[in-house]
C-alpha cells in the first residue's frame, strides 16, 4: 500500500489523483475570471501522482526522483 511523507495511507492512489485534480477542475470552473491557481493548492495535486512512480519500479526511480524535486522545488516558492 503507498504511503505518504506524512505517514497517511492512500488506499486507492488512482482515485486520490482522479479527486484531487477533479476538486482543482470545480475550483478553477467556479473562478472563470481567475487565471491562476495557487501553487500549493496544485502542488498538493501534483505530488498524489508520485505514488505512480513507486508502483511502477526501479525503471522510473529516477523520474520519481526529478518530479518529486521539482514539486519540492514550488512548494517551497
Amino acid at each position: 500500500m503507498p504511503e505518504m511523507d506524512q505517514g497517511e495511507v492512500i488506499e486507492q492512489p488512482l482515485t486520490a489523483i482522479a479527486e484531487a485534480f477533479e476538486e482543482l477542475s470545480k475550483w478553477m470552473k467556479e473562478k472563470k475570471d481567475a487565471r491562476h491557481i495557487r501553487l500549493d493548492t496544485f502542488c498538493q495535486a501534483a505530488s498524489l501522482v508520485s505514488v505512480l512512480f513507486r508502483c511502477l519500479g526501479l525503471a522510473f526511480k529516477f523520474a520519481e526522483l526529478e518530479y518529486v524535486a521539482k514539486v519540492s522545488f514550488f512548494l517551497s516558492s
